[in-house]
């Protein structure tokens, strides 16, 4: 079931280690949009995570602050950031 109610798809957890803990990612933050996509939903979610193949465009709201990361996907399946 889609819960298109709410804007933003919001973030529960990082694994430590991860590329989205190495970018700043926290508990809490709200994913609004995603490769220039706006997200609202975590279906609009998973689609524009499929824009590129090399990166990852993230907006995020954290509390009153909109932060922006980008995480980039090395060529070998690895994952790094920016």
């Amino acid at each position: 079931m889609t819960d298109r109610s709410f804007k933003g798809v919001p973030v529960n957890c990082c694994f430590a280690g991860s590329a989205a803990e190495r970018a700043g990612i926290r508990p809490g933050d709200r994913i609004i949009a995603a490769n220039g996509v706006q997200i609202d939903s975590l279906d609009a979610y998973v689609e524009a995570r499929n824009v590129y193949n090399d990166r990852l465009e993230l907006v995020l709201q954290r509390h009153l602050e909109i932060v922006e990361v980008v995480l980039h996907f090395r060529a070998n399946g690895g994952q790094g950031t920016s």
